[in-house]
């Protein structure tokens, strides 16, 4: 008898309830007035709670999955930026490389100009073993462009050697005129360094020893015989290491 008042109020309130959220769905209605009558009666029971300590690790759980997520993430951005670094320095040496190539290139062509190709036949045609001042007498005003040649070779020397223009290449072209410009000024180049120029025409004398290694021009080979079977530009390089081959076996 104690628990009717308690029902009704509950029942009176429920109403009320329904009556002011009667858009609301069913199921929250009568979850919210079984609350309501719950709060009344006692007696009644309360709706399931979820236990605390799944809770508790759901919510553990979560903030791990968000902190991998996290760390995920800051992984792909620090490979990105660092791919991308490097990825310029490589565009840069490349540049740079090119540029130095490019500078190779427009150095030997000047060994191809007219003057470059008079003052290589004078030198040439000089005789061995003169000194400075015979070569000043025998040269006359054509010292200079013979100097200039001289320079374009000193030139070359470091770019060969770092290996921005390829030594094969060289070869191909002016091996020949590169020792015999050193066989020619040698002597003048050794007593203008007795007199204190140590180091004058150093790169000539480095690329005439490159140049000397691969054989003596004695024994050279022209390449219309090098290259008689010659069919295509695959042909080259095989040809070439047959005819090195060749001349290492002589030796």
């Amino acid at each position: 008898m104690g628990s009717a008042p308690a029902d009704s109020k509950a029942q009176l309130l429920g109403d009320v309830i329904g009556t002011s959220h009667s858009h609301e769905c069913p199921l929250s209605t009568h979850f919210r007035r079984y609350r309501l009558r719950s709060a009344f009666d006692p007696s009644l029971p309360l709706p399931p709670i979820a236990d605390a300590k799944e809770l508790g690790s759901n919510a553990v759980r979560g903030r791990t999955q968000a902190m991998h997520a996290d760390l995920i993430l800051q992984a792909i951005e620090t490979i990105a930026v660092v791919a991308g670094v490097l990825f310029g320095l490589i565009q840069l040496r490349q540049l740079r490389l090119q540029r130095e190539v490019e500078a190779g290139v427009e150095l030997l062509r000047p060994l191809q100009a007219a003057e470059a190709a008079q003052a290589l036949m004078t030198i040439h045609a000089l005789p061995e073993g003169l000194g400075a001042d015979q070569l000043h007498r025998k040269l006359g005003d054509r010292f200079g462009s013979v100097m200039g040649v001289l320079a374009l070779f000193e030139s070359l020397g470091p770019l060969i050697a770092r290996g921005h223009v390829p030594i094969e290449m060289y070869a191909d072209s002016y091996r020949g005129v590169t020792v015999i410009c050193w066989r020619k000024m040698r002597p003048y180049i050794e007593e203008r360094r007795k007199e204190g120029w140590p180091n004058l025409f150093e790169w000539l004398q480095w690329l005439a020893d490159r140049m000397a290694e691969r054989s003596d021009l004695s024994s050279d080979v022209p390449a219309f015989e090098r290259f008689r079977t010659w069919k295509s530009g695959a042909d080259f390089d095989h040809l070439r290491r047959a005819e090195v081959g060749k001349l290492g076996g002589e030796a």
